[in-house]
């Protein structure tokens, strides 16, 4: 069936409409940044925006991102954008990134500042070091600066120590600057030393001299630091613990405290021939003494100490030597006892086999009797503890037995006692006291 060309214009027609409805419903949102694109120097096909919205991305942010690239100069390509978007990686941070780089005339390309968002590291620390490098004549790939980043290192101190190393004609590249401060040394430091020398502060040293007299000495220790020694080599500490060494060896050494407060380069001296940097990352230039103080008589005071110990220690022999006598004078005490408690038993011997008569037993008891009435009024024995603080208490002297076997009593009313014998060389050879 033919149609005819009325009908052909009204279908053409009915096309046209719907083609302009269509984009008008499609444009309607947009038209304004078209028209400010434009204005901007920004050209773009507005049928590019229809098919964005046809493909459901929102052209704002893009028509945006462009005009503030194109007001300074740099050039977006909308395509690019668009992928990213479609990548699912916020266009505002990475556009801002390359405008900021753009702008110090530093080239970082879109691909790789979309990679470093995707990593999930902080863009504005990569974009700065990267300017800061380029800036300096460092010519390093973004990409290792996201890699030191990701492995826990401090990229602004790496790169700020090889653009001083580069100034100093210092031979250190990014890469072993890297590597040092992967192992937890301080690298701008060390580069900062290595330009100009550090010195090292040690904390009061206190030693004695052969006199016996305490010193107390500070010195300070003038260094570099070795770049290639750094990995493996020995710290401060190590230099700190070996002057310190030397100051209590060269003290020490030393005849008197005098000798020492007269020439303190005596102990730089000592300190010198020592080997000082030997397996560390520094270079010894000096060692000089900063203070010495006279502390106190350690000597003296070890001398006091060591007499007191010995008289505690003679002091202690007195009293075990003590303890012993009063044990061996409680052991002669314990045999008079005994002694004294087997005389009834021997005198019944003595009776029972005609040793002794029974007047002898009563005059015997008699005696006793006697001298133990004329012990109750002046004791024959005072013990020392029970005496005067001078041992001088006057003692009474023991009773002597009367001669010739006669007691007298002059407390007793009743004559006095006739011995058994009246004469005593009548008396029989048997008859004997024990």
């Amino acid at each position: 069936m033919e149609l005819s060309p009325t009908a052909i214009y009204v279908i053409i027609g009915i096309a046209v409409v719907i083609a302009i409805a269509v984009t008008f419903v499609l444009f309607q949102h947009s038209e304004s940044l078209w028209v400010q694109a434009l204005v901007s120097g920004v050209p773009i096909n507005p049928f590019r925006i229809i098919l964005m919205r046809l493909r459901n991305i929102d052209p704002k942010p893009v028509l945006l991102l462009k005009i503030r690239a194109a007001k300074v100069g740099v050039r977006l390509h909308t395509a690019r954008l668009e992928s990213l978007i479609l990548a699912g990686i916020d266009i505002e941070p990475v556009g801002s990134a390359k405008i900021r780089a753009a702008k110090a005339k530093v080239y970082i390309s879109l691909d790789k500042l979309a990679s470093h968002i995707l990593s999930g590291v902080n863009l504005e620390r990569i974009v700065n070091v990267k300017i800061k490098a380029d800036k300096a004549g460092i010519k390093v790939d973004s990409s290792l600066f996201e890699a030191h980043i990701l492995a826990g290192g401090n990229i602004e101190k790496v790169v700020q120590a090889v653009i001083i190393a580069e100034k100093a004609n210092i031979p250190l590249d990014f890469t072993r600057a890297a590597k040092i401060d992967l192992a937890g040394r301080d690298v701008l430091d060390a580069v900062q030393a290595t330009v100009q020398p550090k010195v090292i502060r040690t904390e009061e040293v206190v030693a004695m001299a052969r006199d016996g007299i305490e010193l107390k000495a500070k010195a300070r220790i003038t260094v570099t630091i070795d770049l290639d020694k750094l990995i493996g080599g020995a710290g401060e500490e190590t230099i700190l613990a070996r002057v310190g060494e030397g100051i209590v060896a060269a003290i020490g050494s030393a005849p008197s405290h005098e000798h020492v407060l007269a020439d303190p380069g005596s102990i730089s001296d000592k300190i010198w021939t020592a080997n000082l940097d030997k397996d560390t990352a520094y270079h010894v230039l000096s060692v000089d003494i900063a203070d010495v103080d006279v502390g106190e008589n350690v000597g003296a005071r070890h001398k006091i100490e060591q007499a007191e110990a010995e008289t505690k220690i003679a002091q202690a022999h007195a009293e075990k030597e003590e303890q012993e006598m009063r044990v061996k004078i409680l052991e002669m005490k314990a045999k008079v006892k005994e002694a004294e408690a087997r005389l009834p038993l021997a005198m019944s011997v003595a009776l029972e086999k005609g040793n002794i008569g029974v007047m002898d037993f009563y005059r015997m008891k008699n005696i006793e009797a006697d001298t133990e009435m004329r012990s109750s009024f002046a004791p024959d024995f005072v013990p020392e503890e029970e005496g005067d603080e001078d041992g001088d208490r006057e003692r009474t002297e023991p009773l002597s037995p009367p001669v010739g076997g006669e007691v007298e009593n002059p407390d007793s009313d009743h004559e006095r006692m006739e011995p058994f014998f009246p004469d005593e060389k009548e008396a029989p050879d048997d008859v004997s006291l024990l």
